[in-house]
């Protein structure tokens, strides 16, 4: 295997790592948004009508 050739399987396992990183914070957004989404639906109703949630914090973050 050339030195090129050994660049190449380098560079596409590293490519392969960052694509299952994607995936990896992909899922977890998904996972916050469900989460935001229940906890906007625990909210008395006069406070779910605006589509945002605030944090503990004081944050308020849209939910969607």
């Amino acid at each position: 295997m050339t030195e090129f050739e050994q660049l190449m399987a380098r560079m596409d396992r590293l490519i392969d790592v960052m694509a299952d990183q994607v995936k990896a914070i992909d899922e977890l957004v998904a996972t916050v948004d469900e989460e935001l989404v229940m906890l906007r639906e625990s909210l008395p109703e006069d406070k779910q009508d605006d589509g945002y949630v605030t944090l503990m914090n004081g944050e308020r973050i849209k939910v969607k």
